[in-house]
């Protein structure tokens, strides 16, 4: 006999419960704050699954998307594989991964609602059948992020003047100890690419030579000055409202070791070197 789960969740057994998780990482999201990185996230969703016994089929990722941006990809695939594939629910960490625009927030949850798919909040699961509760976490969201816009940006500037990175590491780095180190096989797949760019190869014929996808090569490209050892950092001007209204670019010289060498890019082989 299945077993029955009580208040919020009693409209599905405990065995018939499948499950989606859903996590987001924002730009804005501090590289150092361990609470929503991506693994603390997923984690919190598992153990979530396991202390009440439900299946998790899979944990849908979005990786530096804001969540004020309705149209993501990954949160749209996610909503339509779930009424498709018979999900019970929908497991994030708080109602601001799933979207910070309140309205919008509701739209997401009353859809997925309307097909029998309940969504809970790990830190605040009464919420579910409260919606003012939710109306109340996003007003707080709301001043959470001007404040927490205000601090990151006080604290870019301070990283800056260190030059130190303020974004996640770009391929050819990984970012340990609040610094940008080397990987050293991602390092020599950039030098080749360089390498190979500046014998006028065209990209599909140095993506087939290093193994890498376009959508890599042109990562790299566009992470050229990164990797002379240069930061390039563009900074958001924001009117009252918080809407986006300019870009600043600033570029000063980074404490990381360059790849590039700017006067030239030579490597012994067209086939990327081991990691070491």
């Amino acid at each position: 006999m299945e077993e029955s789960i009580s208040s919020a969740e009693e409209k599905v057994t405990v065995r018939s419960v499948r499950v989606y998780g859903y996590v987001r990482l924002s730009p804005e999201d501090d590289l150092d704050r361990k609470d929503v990185s991506i693994a603390n996230q997923k984690r919190d969703i598992d153990q979530y699954c396991k202390e009440k016994n439900f299946e998790l089929v899979k944990v849908f990722i979005d990786v530096d998307i804001h969540g004020w941006f309705w149209s993501r990809k990954i949160l749209a695939e996610m909503i339509a594989d779930a009424k498709k594939n018979g999900i019970n629910l929908i497991v994030v960490k708080s109602y601001s991964r799933l979207d910070r625009d309140v309205p919008h927030q509701e739209m997401i949850v009353r859809d997925l609602n309307d097909n029998d798919i309940r969504v809970v909040a790990i830190n605040n699961p009464q919420a579910e059948n409260h919606p003012v509760l939710r109306i109340l976490e996003g007003a707080m969201n709301e001043e959470y992020i001007r404040n927490l816009r205000a601090e990151t940006e006080k604290r870019h500037s301070q990283r800056l003047a260190q030059g130190l990175p303020v974004s996640r590491a770009p391929f050819g780095y990984r970012y340990k100890h609040k610094e940008w180190q080397i990987v050293q096989k991602e390092a020599n797949m950039v030098r080749l690419v360089f390498q190979l760019q500046e014998q006028g190869k065209t990209y599909k014929e140095i993506c087939e030579a290093v193994g890498i996808s376009s959508q890599v090569f042109y990562t790299m490209i566009k992470n050229k000055e990164t990797y002379e050892g240069w930061i390039v950092y563009h900074k958001k001007i924001r009117d009252y409202t918080g809407q986006i209204k300019n870009i600043e670019i600033i570029k000063v010289k980074g404490k990381h070791q360059p790849i590039l060498d700017s006067a030239s890019t030579n490597i012994p082989s067209i086939v990327p070197s081991p990691d070491i």
